[in-house]
């Protein structure tokens, strides 16, 4: 259950538009889009199959910046 993020930073100083995208192996999750949020709440729940207890899972905190053309990492932790 990936829950919120606290004081978050502005991505090009005009604010941040957070979400959460999670990695185990080649299956990948997202979480939704909180818009001009800087301590956004997702409450949001991610599954994954578990095919081998070898591997991490990863999260990483994402920006989305739809005018600037890519996405900016604000953080990232790997299990």
């Amino acid at each position: 259950l990936v829950v919120e993020a606290r004081d978050l930073k502005p991505v090009h100083g005009i604010g941040t538009n957070p979400y959460v995208r999670g990695r185990l192996g080649e299956h990948v999750r997202r979480s939704p889009t909180v818009w001009s949020n800087l301590r956004p709440a997702w409450n949001c729940l991610m599954e994954f199959p578990v095919v081998s207890t070898r591997g991490n899972i990863e999260l990483e905190v994402m920006s989305r910046a739809p005018l600037f053309g890519s996405d900016t990492r604000l953080g990232y932790v790997s299990l």
